[in-house]
């Protein structure tokens, strides 16, 4: 967890790797949930572990491109969908 990822947008202690790679398979997840009509709520102490781990990459990544623009959502918005809209997904 302490080597150093070498990765095409940067260097990244292993740790913090970890941390997008787990925000990718959450997130992926549900993307193919709702391509096929499946169930979408994730599990609910994943969606709260991540929540960080979104905000930190979407700030990283704004502007590249990478992900669409973050939705502006009324605080009350249940911690899933506040999720998927960092990363400018439409629960």
């Amino acid at each position: 967890m302490e080597a150093t990822c070498h990765l095409s947008f940067g260097d990244f202690p292993g740790s913090e790797y970890s941390g997008q790679l787990f925000l990718d398979n959450l997130v992926h997840g549900w993307d193919v949930a709702k391509a096929t009509g499946q169930n979408t709520t994730l599990d609910p102490e994943l969606v709260e572990a991540c929540y960080p781990i979104a905000v930190d990459v979407a700030q990283m990544a704004a502007g590249s491109g990478a992900f669409a623009a973050s939705l502006q959502l009324p605080a009350e918005t249940d911690l899933q969908t506040r999720l998927l809209a960092v990363l400018g997904r439409q629960a």
